[in-house]
């Protein structure tokens, strides 16, 4: 096993994904907690890691990155890579797991089009 535990946060919008995220990390009414919402607010997939500063990091990067565990990611092209993208953030947690948020998953048709 070349990298840590990660976990995905996976279900429909507005259902607590990040909001679990931002209370796992102590994020809730800092400048850097996810944003949330009772509309589908996610449009991407977050991947929230350690790192020794507070900084975003693209999905191109990410997985030309050979450092990281997501350079497979590069076989879904670079429209996948597009809606990827990384927080690198100073946290104890992060240190033994990563946090990826994901958008809601489409639950009916009505919601297809999004």
């Amino acid at each position: 096993i070349t990298s840590k535990p990660m976990v995905l946060f996976l279900g429909p919008w507005s259902v607590g994904k990040s909001s679990m995220i931002n209370y796992l990390l102590g994020l809730h009414d800092s400048p850097y907690q996810l944003y949330t919402g009772a509309e589908p607010t996610t449009s991407e997939f977050t991947v929230i890691m350690h790192g020794e500063k507070i900084r975003s990091v693209e999905g191109i990067v990410m997985a030309a990155d050979s450092s990281r565990s997501f350079s497979p990611l590069e076989k879904f092209g670079q429209n996948f890579l597009e809606k990827l993208i990384g927080i690198e953030m100073p946290h104890k947690l992060l240190e033994r797991v990563t946090f990826v948020d994901t958008p809601g998953i489409i639950e009916n048709r009505k919601q297809q089009e999004r």
